[in-house]
């Protein structure tokens, strides 16, 4: 049985659902691209499967480069990567995660709350990767 607590929060987030407003914004984080919990907030666009395939189609043209432009990590040379309306940092993220240390991603946004959760989620999902969001 739940708590007259639990109950009222289960009702509310029951409430938010039933307005249709997005599972990923009612949980407050998503999994996306092999990266577990990244976090998700209004008014950003949630993250969804189609993303995903964008995100496999550019890390298979990274590969390309790699491999065509004999690119190594240890002689300094990185592919850079901008990512325009970066949102929360989803993709991005999951392209460094793949290559950090063959990929030098540049996420940029007009909204500074956008700015903000893209760091965030990038100093949470990469700090073993890379010391941060560097």
């Amino acid at each position: 049985a739940l708590t007259p607590e639990q109950s009222m929060t289960f009702q509310s987030l029951l409430e938010r659902r039933l307005k249709f407003e997005p599972l990923q914004y009612i949980v407050g984080q998503w999994d996306f691209h092999y990266l577990t919990g990244l976090k998700i907030r209004k008014p950003m666009l949630c993250p969804r499967p189609e993303t995903e395939e964008l995100v496999e189609l550019v890390l298979a043209d990274i590969d390309r480069l790699i491999q065509q432009e004999n690119i190594h990590p240890d002689e300094g040379r990185k592919i850079r990567v901008l990512d325009v309306g970066c949102g929360t940092g989803a993709i991005g993220i999951a392209i460094v995660h793949r290559y950090p240390k063959h990929v030098q991603v540049v996420a940029l946004d007009v909204l500074p709350e956008a700015v903000d959760l893209s760091n965030e989620n990038a100093d949470t999902l990469l700090s073993g990767l890379i010391g941060g969001n560097g």
